[in-house]
This record gives C-alpha cells, sequence and structure tokens, in this order.
C-alpha cells in the first residue's frame, strides 16, 4: 500500500516535471518568438526610415523643378498630378536681359552659366519673397504669375507683383554694376518687363507622361508682348493692372500701342520710379519754364480765372447764383505753369488748349467756393469748372 502510494507521488512530481518543462519551453519559444518579431520590427522601422530620407532626397531634388508653391501642393495633396486645368485672374510678369546674346558672346561658357544661374537665382528669391508663382526660366527670361496656387486677390496680387518687379530693377542695378567690373563687361546689363492682369487658364498641361503646371491665354501673350515693347530697365503694365494699382504706385501718361495677335490698339503704362533727385526736380522745372505758350491761351487762363470772380460778367448767370467766392488772379499763374507741366510730359515743347482743360480742375478745385444753395441743389465745384471751360471761348 505505501509503496502503491510512492509510485502515485513519484509519478505526480514527474508530470509536474514535464508540465515545467514545457513550459519552459514554451517561454522559450516565445521568448525567441518576440526576438524575431522585434527584429523584423525593427527592420521594416530601418527600412521604412532609409526609404522615407530617399524619399525626402528625391523630393528636395524635385523642388529645385517646380515652383515651391506648386510642389507642397502636390506633395501635401492638395494638388493631383493629372492634366486638368483652371479659369483664374492672374497677374502675369514676364521679364528679360536687354542684349544678353550680344554680352554672352563676350564671355567665357562657363563665366556666363555662372553669371546666368547666379542673376535667376537672386531674381527667384525676390519672386518668393513676394509670392509669386515662377512659371519657368527661358534662357535669361522669366515668367511669374501672381493669384495661383494661392490668392490674395487681384489688386493686392497685382500689388505684390509691380513690388516684386520693382525690387528686381533695383537689384538688377548692383548687379549690373559688380558684373561690369568683374566680368568687363562693355555694355551695361539692364532688364525689361511687362505685367498683366487678366483671366488665364491654368493648371497642368502635357501629356500623361510629361506635364507642365503652367497658364496661357492672351493675358499671358499680352504680357510678354509688353514685356517685349518695355524700354531697357523700365516696368510696361496694361491698363487692366494699371486700373488695379493705380493709387499705390505713379505712372506716365498713358499710350497706345498697336500689338501683334491683337486686333484693337492697347493703351499701357510705364511705372515711374520713385528715385528723383534733387537735381532732377530743379532740371525738369527748369524745361518746364521753357515750354511755350501762346498769348491767346494766355488770355484764356486769365479769363477762366475772371470769370470765376465776376461770372455775371461772363454771362454765367445760371453759375452766379451757386459761387460764393472765386478763385484770386495767383491762380492764373498756377494754372499756366501746370498746363505748361502737361505739355512737357507729353513731350511737347507747347501748351494746347486740351492741356489747360486737362488741368484746370485741379487747379481751380479747392480755389472756388460754393454757397449753401449750391450745396441744397447737389452742385459740385466739379460742375461749375466744366460748365467755365465749355462756355469761355479762346479768342484767336
Amino acid at each position: 500500500m505505501q509503496d502503491n502510494k510512492e509510485t502515485e507521488e513519484i509519478k505526480q512530481l514527474k508530470r509536474e516535471i514535464a508540465k515545467l518543462r514545457l513550459e519552459g519551453n514554451l517561454r522559450k519559444s516565445l521568448s525567441n518568438q518576440l526576438t524575431i518579431q522585434k527584429k523584423i520590427a525593427d527592420d521594416a522601422k530601418a527600412e521604412a526610415l532609409t526609404k522615407s530620407e530617399e524619399l525626402a532626397k528625391i523630393s528636395n531634388q524635385l523642388a529645385k523643378y517646380l515652383s515651391p508653391q506648386i510642389h507642397e501642393q502636390i506633395f501635401s495633396g492638395k494638388q493631383s498630378a493629372e492634366v486638368k486645368s483652371n479659369r483664374k485672374k492672374l497677374t502675369v510678369f514676364f521679364s528679360d536681359i536687354v542684349n544678353f546674346t550680344d554680352i554672352s558672346d563676350e564671355l567665357e561658357s562657363e563665366e556666363m552659366t555662372n553669371l546666368l544661374n547666379f542673376y535667376l537665382n537672386e531674381m527667384s528669391q525676390i519672386a518668393l519673397k513676394f509670392g509669386g508663382t515662377i512659371d519657368k526660366f527661358i534662357g535669361d527670361a522669366l515668367m511669374i504669375f501672381f493669384g495661383d496656387p494661392e490668392s490674395k486677390g487681384p489688386q493686392e496680387d497685382a500689388k505684390q507683383c509691380i513690388q516684386m518687379a520693382l525690387e528686381m530693377q533695383d537689384l538688377m542695378t548692383q548687379l549690373s554694376d559688380y558684373w561690369s567690373k568683374n566680368y568687363s563687361l562693355k555694355k551695361e546689363l539692364k532688364i525689361r518687363i511687362g505685367i498683366n492682369t487678366g483671366f488665364c487658364t491654368v493648371g497642368n498641361f502635357g501629356s500623361l507622361d510629361r506635364i507642365d503646371y503652367t497658364a496661357i491665354g492672351s493675358t499671358v501673350n499680352l504680357a510678354s508682348r509688353l514685356e517685349s515693347m518695355s524700354d531697357p530697365g523700365s516696368i510696361l503694365v496694361s491698363e487692366d493692372t494699371f486700373a488695379l494699382v493705380n493709387n499705390f504706385f505713379s505712372f506716365e501718361k498713358p499710350k497706345e500701342v498697336k500689338v501683334k495677335g491683337f486686333l484693337r490698339s492697347i493703351k499701357c503704362y510705364k511705372l515711374q520710379k520713385e528715385d528723383t533727385s534733387k537735381e532732377d526736380i530743379f532740371s525738369i522745372r527748369d524745361e518746364v519754364n521753357q515750354v511755350s505758350i501762346s498769348e491767346s491761351l494766355e488770355r484764356y487762363i486769365i479769363e477762366l480765372v475772371f470769370a470765376t470772380r465776376k461770372p455775371k460778367d461772363y454771362g454765367l448767370n445760371d453759375e452766379a447764383y451757386y459761387m460764393q467766392f472765386g478763385a484770386s488772379p495767383r491762380a492764373s499763374i498756377n494754372l499756366n505753369l501746370a498746363a505748361k507741366a502737361i505739355a512737357f510730359f507729353d513731350q511737347r515743347d507747347y501748351v494746347l488748349p486740351e492741356d489747360i482743360k486737362e488741368i484746370a480742375s485741379d487747379v481751380l478745385n479747392h480755389r472756388i467756393i460754393l454757397n449753401y444753395e449750391a450745396e441744397a441743389d447737389g452742385i459740385t465745384t466739379e460742375q461749375i469748372i466744366q460748365k467755365l471751360l465749355t462756355k469761355i471761348p479762346i479768342n484767336h
């Protein structure tokens, strides 16, 4: 009986030992599996990190072939790489270096490459500073547009484009001095710029295998034409761009030009730079004083001024009812000078009647005081002046 009991205990002990061995083997096997899984996970993590670094390198390389805004749109998933387009209002900019082909003949190939790459890099930095989308480089020419993929509104886009163009012109002046000294260039380097605002078709264009993100349409074509017509060192803008920014920048009087590819004449405006020196002002003043005015037009100016003082003497009874005070005789001197200035900026050395009529409101408006009847009847000083210009004759 005792032997059977001991035998049973030994069997139980053996079962416990076997169970412990099995559990040990299971733990060992599980530990091995965990080690293997950890190694697989670590290898996968390392591989993913390597691929991520490789993708980052590829992304950085691709970024050099795309405008930063377009690159960010594609890699953030906001823009797909498929052939499609949208209609948007853009301000389009074109520029190129005047006589660059002749200048490149003076330089060795490596010098020309270094100069051009440095120039394009500097201009690109300015474009990105003002939020421009760099469309393409065409040799020494640049095409940049504002309003896509991001826009601050047509007016702000146009303002940013003008400010960018001015900064580019200023930098070009500095670069030209530097290059003339270091490359012994015979000609001064200047850029000409054309800017236009209007609706464009913008998006991906090309084949299924090769696409470009660009803008096309008559708005783009006109910007390019304006650039080619612009004087060296100047900025020429279209009427549509002018309408958006004329309250923020100074422009010369518009010119109507025939443009290839457009049936009607195009009105364009040359941007005035704000770097006039005191010497320039004195010189311009002297030239304005040299503009001639006929005796009949001088008498006409005097008659206009005196008509504001004694309107009934000139048959202006209706106008006299609303006028309390007229312009002083000194107004005739200012009107004379202002008319000469208009002629000067129109590149004439003589005054026309149209010059006097164009500037009369600006000179006389604050000098004529209307009465309460005028205010009650909604009559303005501008209306009175226009009546004067219509009724006062020019006696030759």
